[in-house]
């Protein structure tokens, strides 16, 4: 079990990333949403996990960054990161377009009329291309599709890494002492906990109670199962960069093909909740999971200043 100091560190972490993610959030409220701007704050949003977590290890706690996996470790594990990521965004919506949940939009009066859509009703301003002269709309964003999960991954990284730096290489460390289970359900609580004012901005509205009821549920169980994944990347490679490719290939796979296929929200949710499931199951079976290693307490704990 951690001690009172640890666990003060882990309250004073949860307060400065929830105090300053709330102002952000207020922020963006203030100054017109997603339909402004503003929207650009939730990039920003991303990066106060990283920051609270450098705040506490170099000024708070000064327990330093050994153990942070800011390194850059095994290399096979970004290409599983990518792959993993990449898999199972397009097997969400494949069995989503078999079931029949799930439709495919490919002339350029459907990928419009998505894309107005998408902008009603997530209400935010979603403006449509201009293609380059020679190419057409629907070849236009096709190649900004194939961007968003290959080139577009350099830039967008610092972005997965400002939440794994903080939620994997400092939280989950921290609670590692409960055990794995109860670390991994903490962390995936806490995490969807926080992911629920940016969720309510950036996400597809439920029709009932029931289905908003049903959808946060699965985001509960999906984000404990994105997060038992994303720790494996992170310990098995011995760095927190490809979780952090993982969680950003997750939501470029996501952006890239969300404008050519509409799709039930619920059923969608449904059957990305199962193949997450699929995943940890294989990796608790082939003794993957045992890579996240709890650490022994120390004789002398970190002074909280």
């Amino acid at each position: 079990m951690p001690g009172k100091i640890e666990q003060k560190a882990i309250l004073l972490y949860l307060l400065i990333v929830f105090g300053f993610s709330s102002f952000l959030i207020t922020l963006i409220h203030f100054f017109g949403g997603l339909k402004t701007p503003a929207a650009l704050g939730v990039y920003g949003l991303m990066m106060i996990p990283a920051i609270g977590a450098s705040l506490m290890r170099k000024w708070i706690t000064k327990e330093g960054f050994e153990n942070s996996g800011l390194r850059i470790g095994k290399k096979k594990y970004y290409l599983i990161a990518w792959l993993l990521s990449v898999a199972t965004i397009c097997a969400t919506y494949g069995i989503t377009i078999l079931t029949g949940f799930g439709k495919v939009h490919l002339t350029e009066e459907e990928i419009v009329t998505r894309i107005k859509e998408l902008g009603e009703t997530y209400g935010a301003q979603i403006s449509i291309p201009t293609p380059p002269p020679g190419i057409s709309l629907i070849s236009f964003l096709a190649l900004l599709a194939i961007g968003n999960i290959t080139i577009f991954l350099i830039p967008a990284i610092i972005f997965g890494f400002g939440e794994e730096f903080g939620w994997r290489s400092y939280l989950l460390q921290k609670l590692l002492r409960f055990g794995r289970l109860k670390a991994f359900l903490l962390v995936g609580f806490i995490w969807w906990l926080w992911h629920i004012p940016l969720t309510m901005l950036t996400q597809l509205p439920a029709k009932s109670v029931t289905e908003a009821v049903t959808l946060s549920l699965l985001g509960l169980v999906s984000t404990i199962l994105i997060g038992i994944v994303l720790a494996w990347l992170f310990y098995a490679s011995e760095s927190i960069f490809p979780a952090a490719l993982a969680h950003i290939t997750l939501n470029q796979a996501n952006t890239a093909l969300v404008v050519f296929i509409s799709f039930n929200p619920l059923v969608f949710n449904m059957i990305l909740t199962m193949i997450l499931l699929l995943i940890a199951l294989v990796l608790y079976r082939r003794g993957c999971i045992e890579a996240v290693k709890i650490p022994r307490l120390k004789n002398k704990l970190i002074e909280l200043r």
